[in-house]
């Protein structure tokens, strides 16, 4: 690998400032227009100069290229404390969002709940009436229907839960 603090000729913790002047001493010295030697050489000289200037003086990639190469151990841990921290602030906004649903479902089943008391009286008084006058397969139906439509409240909701608990394992892991 490349070492382009070598070829800029600076040290590994040079400020921006010391990179550009030391760039534009190089490019002074090896421009083809300049360079006395041979032009291919300088061309070549040039190409990899302005490659490692192009790279330091973007502090996200020199700070990629110090990391990748181990020009800085404190970058490296920084990065890992980094990466930690940003991996805990995930998990911490997911379990923030899995709270929030999770109230928010509480809070919609007892709404639901306190509206079914309610109706579920009239609706007795009306279904006690309707199964008077309901023949014994149209009651059979009508009790299967609703027996389907529990089975699927069931079905949907376990399979929320496995949803969450996947999600919640993808991102542990």
């Amino acid at each position: 690998m490349k070492n382009y603090y070598e070829i800029i000729g600076v040290e590994v913790n040079a400020s921006y400032e010391e990179i550009k002047k030391a760039y534009l001493r190089k490019m002074k010295k090896y421009h083809p227009d300049v360079y006395e030697g041979d032009k291919n050489f300088a061309l070549e000289k040039t190409a990899e100069i302005n490659e490692a200037y192009n790279i330091l003086k973007d502090e996200e990639q020199r700070r990629v290229y110090d990391l990748t190469n181990n020009f800085n151990e404190n970058s490296n841990e920084e990065a890992i404390k980094n990466n930690e921290t940003e991996d805990a602030n995930i998990l911490k906004d997911f379990g923030k969002k899995i709270g929030s649903f999770f109230k928010g479902l509480k809070s919609d089943l007892k709404n639901f709940a306190s509206r079914k008391k309610q109706t579920n009286n009239k609706d007795l008084k009306n279904e006690k009436e309707q199964k008077e006058f309901l023949s014994e397969e149209d009651k059979e139906t009508y009790l299967n229907k609703k027996e389907k439509i529990k089975n699927k409240i069931i079905i949907w909701s376990l399979l929320l839960i496995v949803a969450v608990l996947i999600i919640i394992s993808i991102r542990l892991f």
